[in-house]
């Protein structure tokens, strides 16, 4: 391993960040200050530990660095904000408990990761990339002190392994049992499978999508959905993410619950949902208290469904005359929203108007897409019959036009209600094939 050189004050190293003080330095490794704001920058040696571990993280972490030449060497070069310090995990136990839900997954979440690269890693020297990924900078220790660090990081410098989950609690009262559990059971390399199975957003492989009469809508959700969470490496290695949200809205009956239920069938996830027209409490702050514990649910279950039916019930855009406590819900929902795909939650909202809403509610980031979903027309309902009647046996019917537009302007769940009347009228008949009169005498029952 080369010494790493003295970068002169003043040295321009990338995006225009003239070097500062150095802060830190370890290991094939160095973290500088930009002498003109509060940026700082970690630089590493490619052929070094972490420039090693680099190559094997996912792109969208080896996406942060960039090459930087410097005496005939090249180095690699990220630069991080205000407030996004690079520390080792030794160093972060100076910093207080971690008690942040987010904080606590993202640091077990990356451990698991590094411990499957790199068993023998010294785990109390690995630098965290703000919220992303850990970096290995030294091996040797094999799991010597892991617990240790695992609870010194719990409780802010307690290092010992005996402790209780009540004694950890006793000094940090942020966190509950099951992220202790997990985030022990993550510096702990023989529960490295047990952890990684919860952490897997994409370990349900979906069946087949299909929306019959809405084949643009159907092209959305196999294209943004079904196919990242079919095939989850070609994405992850280009960095791409699911949606942290999606939104249905459109008229009542117009087949938003039908779309959803139609999706959640092949994606074949744990399903959580929230009426919000319903959940809204007289008592402050207990409709978000409601919102955190599903999505901590949601999260345990990853991967998970969030439907949340009538959103406009929380999220009515805000104005001078806004109660504090509905400020905060959305301020709540923005939150859990926003974090939602890096938790293996995907969140389907569902609204009858659209025009209510708080403008930070369809932002990108938050919710992703946004579409109408109107009611269906003759043509649609008619390739919505064919499509459903081609997987039962029926006769001809060339007055199959006229059915879909006795149809038209109903639910697509409708639709399939008559294809099943008119299915169950015939084997209750004793009869091999659906026929026009079976499906005419179907749709003649919805109410």
């Amino acid at each position: 391993m080369h010494s790493f050189p003295w970068f002169p004050i003043g040295c321009v190293l990338s995006d225009a960040l003239e070097v500062g003080r150095l802060i830190r330095e370890g290991s094939g490794y160095q973290v500088v200050a930009s002498r003109k704001d509060a940026r700082t920058a970690l630089v590493l040696r490619p052929d070094d530990p972490a420039g090693i571990d680099l190559a094997r993280q996912p792109a969208h972490v080896r996406q942060l660095f960039q090459e930087f030449d410097y005496a005939g060497e090249t180095f690699l070069v990220a630069l991080f904000a205000s407030g996004e310090e690079v520390v080792t995990l030794r160093e972060r136990v100076k910093q207080g408990p971690v008690n942040e839900p987010d904080a606590i997954e993202e640091i077990a979440s990356a451990t698991v990761d590094l411990l499957e690269r790199e068993p023998d890693v010294d785990l109390s020297s690995a630098l965290i990339l703000p919220g992303r990924a850990l970096l290995s900078t030294r091996s040797g220790d094999g799991r010597g002190g892991r617990r240790e660090l695992a609870v010194a990081l719990l409780t802010g410098g307690v290092a010992l392994a005996s402790l209780s989950k009540d004694e950890i609690r006793s000094f940090n009262g942020s966190v509950t049992d099951r992220e202790i559990e997990r985030f022990l059971a993550a510096f702990d390399g023989e529960h490295i499978q047990s952890m990684s199975d919860g952490r897997d957003h994409h370990s349900k492989t979906p069946i087949s999508f299909s929306l019959p009469g809405r084949p643009e809508l159907e092209r959305f959700f196999n294209e943004y959905v079904i196919e990242p969470s079919s095939d989850p490496k070609r994405y992850e290695a280009l960095g791409v993410r699911m949606p942290n949200g999606i939104l249905l809205y459109g008229p009542p009956g117009s087949g938003k619950s039908y779309t959803v239920d139609k999706l959640r069938r092949a994606l074949g996830w744990s399903v959580f949902e929230i009426d919000l027209g319903a959940v809204g409490s007289p008592f402050i702050h207990q409709t978000s208290v409601a919102l955190r514990k599903v999505f901590d649910e949601a999260k345990v279950a990853a991967p998970s469904l969030v439907v949340l039916e009538e959103i406009d019930a929380v999220a009515a855009a805000r104005g001078p005359m806004s109660h504090d406590h509905k400020i905060e819900e959305i301020t709540e929902l923005l939150k859990l929203v926003e974090k939602a795909s890096q938790n293996g939650i995907l969140v389907i909202a569902t609204t009858n108007r659209r025009d209510a809403l708080d403008p930070a509610i369809l932002r990108r980031g938050r919710f992703d897409h946004s579409i109408e979903i109107g009611y269906p027309g003759p043509d649609e309902v008619q390739l919505a019959l064919k499509h459903m009647l081609a997987e039962r046996r029926h006769a001809d019917m060339p007055n199959l036009p006229n059915i879909a537009t006795k149809l038209a302007g109903r639910p697509m769940s409708d639709v399939e209600w008559v294809v099943n009347e008119a299915a169950r009228r015939t084997a209750q008949a004793r009869r091999d094939e659906i026929t026009e009169f079976d499906l005419m005498a179907a749709a003649a029952r919805l109410n």
